[in-house]
C-alpha cells in the first residue's frame, strides 16, 4: 500500500517545503491537519526536508517517513526517521539507520521518491521501501535507482539488507518494485516431490547477498544421491531458470525451468545432473509440493 507524496525529487528550503506539506496533507483524505507541524517539529535542525509520505508499516497505521538531509548541501547523505503516533495522539520519532544510497563518488543522489508500504519479507506487516535516485557521473551518464527497505523490529527500526541487495540499482518504479516482490513470493519456499521414484527436497531463499537460490537435494533410483546442489533462480521472459555458475569460464549455465502453480511446482532439467555431482539416471521432471513459503 502506498501513503500520499507529499514532496517530490528535487530539493526545497524548508519554509518553502513546509507550506507544500500542510497543502498537501490537508489534501490527503482522512490526513490529520497537525500532521504538517508534527513533520515542522521533528526536522532536525540544520536539516532541510526532501521527503515526507504517510502509510503503514509494522504495526503503525498511520506512520508518517521523513527523509532529509543537510540544509544547503546537495553532495550530502540523506538521513531520515519515522514518525509513530502514540497514546493521546501525540507522535515519537524512531531514527532510522544508514539508509542505503549512492556514494557521491561515481553516482550522485539524485532524489528520493516514492516510498512504498509493502510486505517485501513476507512476515504479515509492511516495510518502507524508500526509492532513491541517482545519476552517474561522467561522461554516458545515466539514472539509476536503489530502493533502501526499513523494517519494524521491536520498537526500532533496521534496514533489510539483503532485501536492499535483490533490488540492486535498476528498480526505478513502483511497477518493478511490485514484480519482483511477486516473482519472490511465487516461487520462495520449501517443497517436496509428489513424483514415484524420488525422494527430493528444494528450499528456495533469499540469500544474504540479495541472490534468490536454491537449495536441492534428491535420492533416486539405485541410491543415488545428488546432495544440496545449490543454484541460482532467476526469471528471464517470463520463464523461471535454475542456473549453475560454470566452473570453467566463469559463464553462467542454465540447468533447468520451474513452473509455479498454485501450492505445487514442476521442474524440469535440461542439463544432465551427473555433470553436478548427481548420480546417473536422475529424473528429468519432478513435481513438487510447497510446504511453506
Amino acid at each position: 500500500m502506498r501513503g500520499p507524496v507529499f514532496a517530490g525529487n528535487t530539493m526545497h528550503k524548508t519554509g518553502v517545503l513546509i507550506v507544500s506539506v500542510v497543502i498537501l496533507f490537508a489534501a490527503a483524505a482522512g490526513a490529520l491537519p497537525r500532521m504538517d507541524g508534527e513533520v515542522r517539529r521533528h526536522l532536525p535542525q540544520g536539516r532541510e526536508l526532501v521527503h515526507a509520505s504517510q502509510g503503514r508499516f509494522g504495526p503503525v497505521a498511520d506512520g508518517v517517513i521523513m527523509i532529509y538531509r543537510e540544509e544547503g548541501c546537495t553532495d550530502c547523505g540523506y538521513e531520515g526517521m519515522a514518525l509513530v503516533p502514540g497514546k493521546g495522539g501525540a507522535y515519537r520519532p524512531v531514527p532510522f539507520p544508514a539508509i542505503r544510497q549512492f556514494d557521491n563518488l561515481t553516482v550522485q543522489n539524485e532524489g528520493i521518491g516514492p516510498v512504498l508500504y509493502m510486505d517485501a519479507d513476507f512476515d504479515g506487516s509492511n516495510e518502507a521501501l524508500i526509492v532513491v535516485r541517482g545519476m552517474r557521473r561522467g561522461p554516458g551518464g545515466h539514472p539509476l535507482a536503489g530502493i533502501a527497505v526499513m523494517g519494524w523490529d521491536r520498537g526500532s527500526i533496521r534496514a533489510l539488507t539483503a532485501y536492499e541487495s535483490y533490488f540492486g540499482d535498476s528498480c526505478d518504479s513502483a511497477a518493478k518494485v511490485r514484480a519482483m516482490i511477486g516473482f519472490l513470493a511465487g516461487v520462495r519456499g520449501s517443497y517436496t516431490s509428489e513424483t514415484a521414484g524420488v525422494s527430493a527436497d528444494m528450499k528456495i531463499v533469499l540469500s544474504e547477498n540479495g541472490v534468490v537460490t536454491c537449495t536441492w537435494s534428491a535420492v533416486y533410483g539405485a541410491a543415488h544421491i545428488c546432495d544440496a546442489l545449490v543454484f541460482t533462480v532467476r526469471q528471464s521472459g517470463g520463464t523461471i531458470e535454475l542456473v549453475r555458475w560454470s566452473d570453467g569460464a566463469g559463464a553462467d549455465v542454465v540447468i533447468g525451468t520451474m513452473q509455479v502453480s498454485g501450492k505445487g511446482a514442476t521442474v524440469r532439467f535440461i542439463r544432465d545432473l551427473g555433470e553436478f555431482d548427481c548420480g546417473a539416471g536422475h529424473p528429468a521432471v519432478v513435481k513438487m509440493v510447497r510446504k511453506s513459503r
